[in-house]
């Protein structure tokens, strides 16, 4: 095979890793702790419109969400129709239609992504450990460790699984 022909896929792999993943429907599984659960609502959560928690689910099967890409490089998540958001260090779903307050950034890196806040770059979601009979995703700073590249506790990795099945 031809080093022409090479390029452009390793180009494109590239690129692709730098600008994050498109606008679609992903499975949002932790890094942490033997990648147990995914993350999302709760399947017996009330009909209200009050914000609802996102929690370490491990009841099957999980269900997707959507990420959409902005024109800035930000991304909205949502999930059945809720908007993800930030409320007194725990992670929210709010069906809010001010879609800008909960606008998150994906810093994507090989096979994982840190989720942070647009608002606030240096807080973002942080998986609760097992044995945590909450469940739910924190919002708090994140831990940076001095490395080139930065490394990042597992707790704060998320894998963004694409969802294909219809």
């Amino acid at each position: 095979m031809k080093i022409a022909n090479i390029l452009p896929l390793f180009y494109f792999s590239v690129l692709a890793a730098a600008i994050g993943p498109p606008s679609g429907r992903y499975i949002i599984i932790p890094e942490a702790f033997d990648h147990q659960g995914y993350v999302g609502r709760s399947k017996t959560e009330d009909r209200s419109l009050n914000p609802k928690q996102v929690l370490l689910l491990n009841d099957a099967p999980p269900e997707p969400w959507f990420i959409e890409r902005q024109s800035d490089g930000k991304y909205v998540l949502n999930q059945r129709g809720g908007f993800a958001g930030e409320r007194n260090g725990l992670l929210l779903r709010s069906f809010s239609k001010t879609k800008r307050q909960t606008d998150g950034e994906l810093n994507h890196r090989p096979k994982t992504a840190i989720v942070s806040l647009h608002r606030d770059p240096i807080r973002g979601w942080v998986s609760p450990s097992p044995s945590d009979a909450s469940k739910q995703i924190r919002v708090q700073p994140l831990i940076v460790g001095p490395s080139d590249p930065p490394f990042f506790p597992s707790t704060e990795l998320f894998q963004l699984i694409p969802f294909y099945n219809e």
